[in-house]
Protein backbone atom coordinates (compact mmCIF):
# COMPACT_ATOMS: atom_id res chain seq x y z
CA UNK A 1 0.00 0.00 0.00
CA UNK A 2 0.90 3.44 -0.87
CA UNK A 3 0.15 7.10 -0.09
CA UNK A 4 -2.06 8.72 -2.76
CA UNK A 5 1.13 10.96 -3.85
CA UNK A 6 3.26 8.45 -4.28
CA UNK A 7 3.81 8.07 -8.04
CA UNK A 8 3.60 11.63 -8.21
CA UNK A 9 6.35 12.26 -5.60
CA UNK A 10 8.67 9.60 -7.02
CA UNK A 11 7.96 11.42 -10.46
CA UNK A 12 6.71 7.89 -11.74
CA UNK A 13 5.05 7.63 -15.09
CA UNK A 14 2.24 5.59 -16.15
CA UNK A 15 2.28 3.41 -18.63
CA UNK A 16 -1.23 3.47 -19.24
CA UNK A 17 -3.94 4.68 -17.01
CA UNK A 18 -4.01 7.40 -14.23
CA UNK A 19 -1.75 7.83 -10.70
CA UNK A 20 -4.28 7.53 -7.54
CA UNK A 21 -6.44 11.47 -6.70
CA UNK A 22 -6.64 12.53 -3.31
CA UNK A 23 -10.13 11.38 -3.30
CA UNK A 24 -9.35 8.23 -3.43
CA UNK A 25 -7.64 7.54 -0.28
CA UNK A 26 -10.63 4.35 1.07
CA UNK A 27 -11.41 3.58 -2.63
CA UNK A 28 -11.27 0.10 -4.07
CA UNK A 29 -9.12 1.11 -6.86
CA UNK A 30 -5.39 -0.52 -8.10
CA UNK A 31 -2.19 0.07 -9.79
CA UNK A 32 -0.61 -2.53 -11.33
CA UNK A 33 2.78 -2.93 -11.70
CA UNK A 34 4.29 -3.03 -15.38
CA UNK A 35 6.12 -6.54 -14.80
CA UNK A 36 2.17 -7.96 -13.55
CA UNK A 37 0.76 -6.16 -16.10
CA UNK A 38 2.37 -8.04 -18.90
CA UNK A 39 2.90 -11.23 -16.73
CA UNK A 40 -1.32 -11.70 -15.56
CA UNK A 41 -2.93 -9.49 -17.98
CA UNK A 42 -1.06 -10.14 -20.69
CA UNK A 43 -0.41 -6.21 -21.22
CA UNK A 44 -3.70 -5.53 -22.28
CA UNK A 45 -4.54 -1.86 -22.28
CA UNK A 46 -8.29 -2.67 -22.02
CA UNK A 47 -7.25 -3.73 -18.62
CA UNK A 48 -7.97 -0.06 -17.26
CA UNK A 49 -11.53 0.73 -15.59
CA UNK A 50 -11.89 -3.14 -15.28
CA UNK A 51 -12.06 -4.38 -11.72
CA UNK A 52 -10.07 -7.22 -10.32
CA UNK A 53 -10.22 -9.50 -7.59
CA UNK A 54 -8.21 -8.64 -4.36
CA UNK A 55 -9.47 -11.36 -1.11
CA UNK A 56 -12.63 -10.97 -2.59
CA UNK A 57 -13.28 -7.68 -3.22
CA UNK A 58 -13.33 -5.72 -6.07
CA UNK A 59 -11.08 -3.48 -7.00
CA UNK A 60 -11.07 -0.64 -10.44
CA UNK A 61 -7.36 -1.01 -12.15
CA UNK A 62 -6.88 2.67 -13.16
CA UNK A 63 -3.05 2.63 -13.88
CA UNK A 64 0.51 0.65 -14.91
CA UNK A 65 3.53 2.01 -13.44
CA UNK A 66 5.79 2.69 -15.94
CA UNK A 67 8.09 -0.20 -17.16
CA UNK A 68 11.19 1.24 -15.87
CA UNK A 69 9.70 1.41 -12.28
CA UNK A 70 9.76 -1.93 -9.97
CA UNK A 71 9.21 -0.08 -6.60
CA UNK A 72 11.56 1.30 -4.16
CA UNK A 73 12.07 -2.26 -1.89
CA UNK A 74 15.53 -4.08 -4.27
CA UNK A 75 14.29 -7.72 -2.24
CA UNK A 76 10.15 -6.98 -2.61
CA UNK A 77 8.52 -7.66 -5.87
CA UNK A 78 5.35 -4.77 -5.95
CA UNK A 79 3.22 -6.45 -7.91
CA UNK A 80 0.37 -3.71 -7.45
CA UNK A 81 -0.49 -0.77 -5.52
CA UNK A 82 -3.34 0.22 -3.86
CA UNK A 83 -4.35 3.44 -1.11
CA UNK A 84 -2.88 2.58 2.58
CA UNK A 85 -6.14 3.41 3.52
CA UNK A 86 -7.73 0.92 1.72
CA UNK A 87 -6.16 -1.46 3.22
CA UNK A 88 -8.89 -1.77 5.65
CA UNK A 89 -10.91 -3.69 2.37
CA UNK A 90 -8.71 -6.54 2.69
CA UNK A 91 -7.75 -6.56 6.18
CA UNK A 92 -8.97 -9.71 6.82
CA UNK A 93 -8.20 -11.77 4.24
CA UNK A 94 -4.70 -12.20 2.93
CA UNK A 95 -4.50 -10.70 -0.48
CA UNK A 96 -5.09 -12.90 -3.43
CA UNK A 97 -5.85 -12.55 -7.08
CA UNK A 98 -8.85 -14.09 -8.44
Amino acid sequence: SVSPEYFDVLGVPMAAGRTFRSDELRAPVVILNHNTWISRFSADAGIIGRTIKLSKVDFTVIGVSAESFSGLHRLVREEMYIPTESVALIAADPVRFE
